[in-house]
C-alpha cells in the first residue's frame, strides 16, 4: 500500500519532477525526469476554464495587499479579453482596479494562507468588462493557483429569474388585494339596490322616492364598476375595435372641462381650460377614446384635490408646424398631414409618491388598496387611460410630488380630417351646443329637457334661479331656455344678471318662456336682454327651431 506521494523539485533541476513513491519494506523506486514546463503548459492549455498563477505581493509588514501575473492560460486570456504579454508581471490591482473593492485580494490571501477552502467558489463583478467571474484559488509557494470562468449569462439568467419570481409575487399580491377591492366596490352598490328595492316593496308614497333614488344611484355605481371591469377585458383581449371618425379636438376639450366644472365647483376648486390654437381644429381618430381619457383625468383630478385648483390645456408638440403638411417630431411614426400635441390634466391635489408613479398604469394597483381608504374606485381608470393612449399609438405620463399636485399628459398625433370632412365635424358639432334650462317644474323640466338631448343638444337642467346663474359663472354654454316664473328669483333679473357676466352682453342666446302673453311683460323681458319669447303650451318644433336659428345665427360664445 503506498504511504505518500509527492513533487518533488530537486536541487539544481528547476525544470524537471521526480515522482518518489515509498512502500513499507521496499526501497523507493525512480522514474524517469518529466519537464515540468511541458506538464504544466499541457495542463493549463487543455482546460476550458481560465487558470492563472499569481506571485504574492506583501508590505513592509509583510501583509499582501495585491498579487503578480506569473502565468495565464489560452481560456484565461479568452475570458478576460487580454493577452499574456499585457499581464504577466503587472499587478492584479493595476490590470482591475475593482478587485480592491470586491474582495478579491482578501479572498485569495485567504486561500494562501489556507484560512479558506482550496475548492471555494466566489464570484465577483468585474466593472471594466461589465461581467461576473466566478473563481476558485489553491496556494502555490508565495502566491495561488486561480481558475476562473465568465458566468455573466448565468448570473444574469438568476437575476431574470428572481426578477420575475420577484414580479409574479408581486402581481399576485396585487391581483389579490385588486379582488377584495372589487369585491368591496360589486357588494356595497348591489346591497343597496337589493335593500332599497326590499324597503321600496312595503313602503308607503313619502319615502318611495327616497329608495328609488337609492336603488337608482346603487345601480349607476354597479354599473360603474362592473363597466370598467369589462372594459378592461375587452382591451386586453384586443377586442375593443377603433374607427376613425373625423372629429373638433377643441370642441372636444373644451365640454370635457365644462362637464367637469359642477364637481369642482361643489369643492371650491377652479377649473381652467387653455387651447393653443396652433393644434387644428379638424382630426381623423377616435373621439370616444379621447373624450374617455380625458374625463377621467379630469375626475381623477377633482376627486384628489382637496383645495386649489384643475387645469387641462392642449397644445402643440414643438416641432408641429401648422404651416407643413408633417410634424418632425423624431418619435412620429406616421407620415402624410399629421397634427402632433399634448392633451395635460395638471391639479394642485394630494400627488402620487414615486414609490408608486411606475405602476400607477398597471391594472392590479393602487396606492391606497386598503379597504378603508379615503376615495372610493377598485383603480382601473388609469390602467384602461393607458391602454387606450397605445392603441391610439399614443404615450400616457405622469409628473407628481406629494402634496404639490400632479401633471398627466398624453402625447398623441393624429391625421388632419379632409377639409370637407373636417367642415361637416365642425358642424355636426356646431349642432350638439350645450343649453343651460331653467325650469321650476321637475315634470315640464324633464320633458322640455329630454325634447333638446334628443334634437342633439347636451342639456344641464336646474330648477331654481341662482342656481342657474351659478352654473352660468362656471360653464361655458351656448344658449339658455329660462322659465320667466322661478320660485326664487323672477326670471327677468336672472336675465339681467346673465348679461351682466362676462361673455353674456353679447352673442349668448336667452329663449325665455312665460306662460300667458303679456305686451308689458313682453317688452320687460326683451329690455333685460331676452333674445326671443316662447308661450306655454310650446310645440317641440316652436322650441327647436328658434334654438337652431338662433344658435347658428349668433354662433354661441
Amino acid at each position: 500500500m503506498p504511504r505518500t506521494s509527492r513533487i518533488q523539485f530537486p536541487a539544481g533541476q528547476p525544470g524537471s519532477i521526480r515522482i518518489k513513491t515509498s512502500r513499507t519494506g521496499q526501497r523507493p523506486e525512480a522514474t524517469p525526469d518529466i519537464s515540468l514546463e511541458i506538464t504544466l503548459s499541457g495542463i493549463m492549455n487543455s482546460s476550458q476554464d481560465g487558470v492563472a498563477l499569481l506571485s504574492a505581493l506583501r508590505n513592509a509588514a509583510g501583509r499582501v495587499v495585491d498579487f503578480v501575473w506569473v502565468r495565464i492560460n489560452p481560456a484565461g486570456e479568452r475570458i478576460l479579453g487580454l493577452k499574456a504579454d499585457l499581464l504577466i508581471g503587472q499587478s492584479l490591482l493595476a490590470t482591475f482596479a475593482d478587485m480592491g473593492r470586491k474582495g478579491v485580494i482578501e479572498s485569495l490571501s485567504a486561500a494562501m494562507e489556507a484560512c479558506e477552502a482550496p475548492g471555494a467558489v466566489r464570484r465577483c463583478a468585474i466593472a471594466a468588462m461589465d461581467a461576473w467571474i466566478e473563481y476558485s484559488a489553491a496556494p502555490i509557494d508565495d502566491g495561488v493557483a486561480v481558475t476562473f470562468r465568465d458566468v455573466t449569462a448565468r448570473y444574469r439568467d438568476e437575476a431574470i429569474l428572481q426578477a420575475a419570481l420577484t414580479e409574479a409575487a408581486r402581481v399576485e399580491q396585487a391581483k389579490s388585494s385588486f379582488l377584495a377591492l372589487v369585491n368591496h366596490e360589486l357588494r356595497t352598490p348591489l346591497n343597496g339596490v337589493l335593500c332599497a328595492l326590499d324597503l321600496l316593496a312595503g313602503c308607503d308614497d313619502a319615502d318611495r322616492e327616497l329608495f328609488v333614488n337609492t336603488a337608482l344611484n346603487s345601480a349607476r355605481d354597479l354599473n360603474r364598476v362592473v363597466g370598467a371591469i369589462l372594459h378592461l377585458a375587452s382591451l386586453e383581449a384586443g377586442t375593443a375595435d377603433i374607427e376613425p371618425v373625423a372629429f373638433d379636438l377643441h370642441d372636444l376639450v373644451e365640454r370635457e372641462a365644462a362637464v367637469i366644472a359642477p364637481a369642482a365647483a361643489a369643492k371650491n376648486l377652479s377649473v381652467e381650460c387653455r387651447i393653443d390654437p396652433a393644434v387644428p381644429r379638424g382630426l381623423t381618430g377616435s373621439p370616444d377614446n379621447i373624450r374617455q381619457i380625458l374625463r377621467t383625468l379630469l375626475e381623477n383630478a377633482v376627486k384628489f384635490t382637496p383645495a386649489g385648483s384643475v387645469e387641462v390645456s392642449l397644445t402643440a408638440c414643438p416641432r408641429y408646424s401648422p404651416g407643413s403638411s408633417t410634424c418632425s417630431c423624431p418619435d412620429m411614426r406616421h407620415s402624410g398631414a399629421m397634427a402632433c400635441f399634448s392633451l395635460a390634466v395638471r391639479d394642485t391635489g394630494i400627488g402620487i409618491a414615486p414609490e408608486f408613479q411606475s405602476s400607477l398604469f398597471e391594472a392590479f394597483t393602487q396606492c391606497d388598496s386598503s379597504l378603508n381608504r379615503l376615495h372610493e374606485g377598485c383603480g382601473l381608470g388609469l390602467a384602461i387611460c393607458n391602454r387606450l393612449s397605445q392603441r391610439l399609438g399614443g404615450t400616457l405620463t405622469v409628473d407628481s410630488q406629494l402634496d404639490k399636485g400632479s401633471l398627466f399628459r398624453l402625447d398623441l398625433s393624429l391625421p388632419l380630417a379632409p377639409p370637407a370632412v373636417a367642415r361637416r365635424a365642425a358642424q355636426s358639432s356646431a349642432v350638439k351646443k350645450r343649453i343651460l334650462l331653467a325650469d321650476p317644474g321637475k315634470a315640464s323640466g324633464m320633458v322640455t329637457a329630454l325634447m333638446l338631448s334628443r334634437a342633439g343638444f347636451e342639456v344641464e337642467t336646474v330648477n331654481e334661479g341662482l342656481e342657474a346663474l351659478r352654473l352660468a359663472k362656471l360653464q361655458r354654454f351656448d344658449a339658455m331656455v329660462i322659465d320667466m316664473q322661478m320660485p326664487d328669483i323672477n326670471g327677468v333679473l336672472i336675465v339681467k344678471a346673465l348679461r351682466h357676466l362676462a361673455g353674456f352682453t353679447g352673442p349668448v342666446p336667452i329663449v325665455a318662456i312665460t306662460s300667458a302673453p303679456n305686451a308689458c311683460d313682453d317688452q320687460r323681458c326683451l329690455a333685460a336682454g331676452v333674445s326671443e319669447l316662447l308661450v306655454k303650451p310650446f310645440r317641440k318644433n316652436n322650441l327647436l327651431d328658434r334654438l337652431e336659428r338662433l344658435v347658428h345665427a349668433e354662433g354661441g360664445r
